[in-house]
């Protein structure tokens, strides 16, 4: 699974990096929120998986996410907020702009596997519902096209 990091950190960075580094994932980092957002911009297919740092300089993590959410093919993303802000507040408006989940630096590298383990578990049940909506959709224009060609009489 891809995974893209955005931090300005590069300490942060680095940590985040081998904490995800594990058979399976692809670890795409970026060094700011508009590093991040070009990224995503120019790839074919993006990242099921975001980690932003909430303070970054020119886009911040808050705006990266709130334009995710905004950019139809990001919109199923799942993104994991990464700050030193811990106040309620914060986090209020951390999952208010569109994040689905949110850690305090300094982050427990297990704590943040465990979310991003539940991040992939919600991407592969999403997956598993959009294709079962194309398997119904399939079978109900079946079923149209057959009454279609039904004789009547």
């Amino acid at each position: 699974m891809k995974i893209l990091i955005a931090d300005d950190d590069p300490i942060t960075r680095r940590l985040l990096e081998s904490s995800l580094a594990q058979p399976g994932h692809e670890i795409i980092t970026t060094h700011d929120g508009q590093q991040a957002w070009e990224t995503l911009q120019r790839m074919g297919e993006p990242p099921p998986l975001l980690v932003l740092d909430w303070l970054m300089p020119g886009i911040d993590g808050l705006e990266l996410c709130r334009r995710v959410r905004k950019t139809p093919e990001l919109q199923l993303a799942y993104v994991i907020l990464l700050t030193s802000r811990s106040h309620r507040e914060d986090i209020v408006e951390g999952l208010e702009a569109g994040a689905d989940d949110y850690v305090t630096k300094p982050f427990n590298p297990n704590e943040l596997r465990a979310r991003i383990s539940v991040g992939s578990r919600m991407m592969k049940l999403q997956r598993t519902l959009a294709d079962r909506v194309k398997e119904l959709e399939g079978a109900l224009q079946r079923v149209s096209q057959l009454q279609g060609a039904r004789p009547t009489g």
